[in-house]
């Protein structure tokens, strides 16, 4: 049977699969958008329609990739107290998430168990579930800012693109007819709310970024952590978790080196964690 960390990250990466299919969704309506701004008659309705598919199939994956980003969070918040403080059998709520992850998740899981995920060498109680949550927050806090700096350049980019574009079809669009009009306009509403999604996804990384800092601050006051002392930061940081959609896998990857090798740094230069 896989380890809850391993559903947990198993889960984790099929809700970015579905996130990313949804950028395609995403794709599809600026580019049948576009085209639509500048073609005549029903052509524009026609690829209007269109717009509103690819829109309707981005929000559905949407919805779908956020719960199961949702589930992993679960699996792992329960996977980390059950590593920090020896916990031997699931808790109800971890045996239903088993129930809701059979299937595709529940097989690929195995690629993802790694019994030394966590650096800490601690023994089991406080002490071990402070560092689990200083090394995961540390990743988290510089993860959440860098993805939110990025989709907030891709939604400045994203409106850019679209001004340039609707200014030149401006100048083609002869066709003033009531159906191709409202096609128009239907589409440059699609194509705004499609930025809208960027600009929503770097705005909850920023605000999870904070939240992160905030524990990661707290965590260091903490000298002598005891459990009950622990549980409340544990739930700050689950709620920044859960709220943010998750990092890209691409840009975990390319971060990991130089996040490890500072986290090192730093747990040397404090004495620990």
């Amino acid at each position: 049977m896989a380890s809850l960390l391993a559903l947990s990250r198993s889960a984790s990466e099929h809700a970015k699969s579905l996130l990313k299919w949804r950028m395609a969704g995403h794709g599809g309506t600026f580019v049948v958008g576009c085209v639509a701004l500048f073609v005549d008659s029903h052509w524009a309705v026609g690829l209007a329609i269109a717009g509103v598919v690819t829109q309707a199939c981005a929000w559905i994956l949407r919805w779908h990739g956020r719960t199961w980003h949702g589930r992993a969070e679960e699996a792992r918040r329960y996977a980390l107290l059950s590593d920090a403080l020896g916990q031997t059998e699931d808790p109800v709520g971890a045996r239903d998430l088993r129930v809701q992850m059979a299937g595709r998740v529940e097989r690929q899981a195995v690629k993802h168990d790694d019994p030394f995920y966590y650096s800490t060498t601690a023994a089991l109680g406080p002490i071990r579930l402070k560092e689990i949550l200083q090394e995961s927050v540390f990743f988290s806090k510089h993860l959440y800012r860098k993805a939110g700096n990025r989709a907030v350049t891709f939604f400045v980019l994203e409106i850019l693109v679209l001004l340039v574009v609707t200014l030149i079809a401006l100048g083609f669009a002869k066709d003033a007819t009531v159906g191709p009009m409202i096609a128009r306009t239907i589409v440059l509403v699609l194509l705004f709310f499609m930025a809208i999604d960027q600009l929503g996804a770097g705005l909850e990384w920023w605000q999870a970024a904070t939240r992160a800092r905030a524990v990661d601050s707290d965590l260091r006051m903490l000298t002598n952590p005891t459990t009950e002392t622990l549980l409340p930061v544990f739930a700050e940081y689950s709620v920044a978790t859960a709220m943010a959609m998750p990092i890209p896998t691409g840009l975990y990857e390319s971060n990991r080196d130089t996040l490890n090798r500072e986290w090192t740094a730093r747990g040397k230069s404090s004495g620990g964690a």
